[in-house]
């Protein structure tokens, strides 16, 4: 935890304690660190603090704090400075949805503007796919949503147990009666039949994360040097 020397640390301490913190993923104890740094420093060094603390709220998702911290930058900055505050804040945006903000900054510092705007056009399309629509497609016919996530296993799964069991529970309402049918098999399907909707918005959601996941990915390679 903090103690009273801290601040005498950050002032005369070159890489401790805060680097050290941040080089072993502690981005909350760092970044209480650089907060302490930074007003013991002057000049560009205070920038890079700045910048430091910036990349501990973008790792620990804070995207609205990065932001903050990027808003607060000085305009008289080095160019690297200013690159990587552009890169901060536009990995910042695209983690809050805020792609064509995104893309305006990453076009600012990626060598070639025209795959940058491919990747962007290839993050719009994963939108037509809805977890939403997954679900109602589901509580239309077991098994459809995950077809349309492309899910083919899990929906074949959802459409042949539900199905199953409706056959078991149309059987026994005429073999014995509806009553006994309600009790032994109904609850059964309603399990499942939730179960499988409520899937089927789940593996929409899931695909939509790992195709925005691997479009950020190729974004970061474009401009990883």
């Amino acid at each position: 935890p903090p103690q009273r020397g801290d601040e005498f640390l950050c002032r005369h301490l070159t890489c401790a304690p805060y680097d050290c913190l941040y080089e072993t993923t502690q981005y909350n104890e760092a970044a209480y660190y650089y907060d302490l740094a930074y007003f013991v420093h002057s000049g560009g060094l205070q920038t890079d603090i700045s910048l430091k603390k910036a990349s501990c709220h973008l790792l620990l998702r804070e995207y609205n704090q990065t932001k903050i911290e990027l808003f607060n930058l000085p305009e008289d900055i080095s160019t690297e400075q200013k690159e990587l505050a552009i890169f901060y804040d536009a990995m910042a945006n695209f983690a809050l949805g805020d792609f064509e903000a995104s893309k305006a900054l990453f076009l600012q510092i990626a060598p070639d503007s025209s795959v940058i705007s491919a990747l962007f056009d290839k993050n719009k399309k994963i939108d037509r796919l809805k977890p939403k629509t997954a679900k109602i497609l589901s509580i239309i016919m077991p098994g459809l949503g995950q077809f349309y996530a492309g899910d083919i296993k899990n929906g074949l799964n959802s459409l042949i147990l539900s199905g199953g069991l409706f056959y078991l529970g149309v059987r026994s309402a005429i073999r014995t009666s509806i009553l006994d049918a309600s009790l032994s098999v109904i609850p059964w399907f309603q399990r499942y039949y939730a179960g499988g909707y409520n899937k089927a918005y789940a593996i929409a959601e899931a695909k939509v994360k790992e195709r925005r996941h691997k479009v950020f990915n190729e974004l970061l390679e474009q401009v990883e040097d």
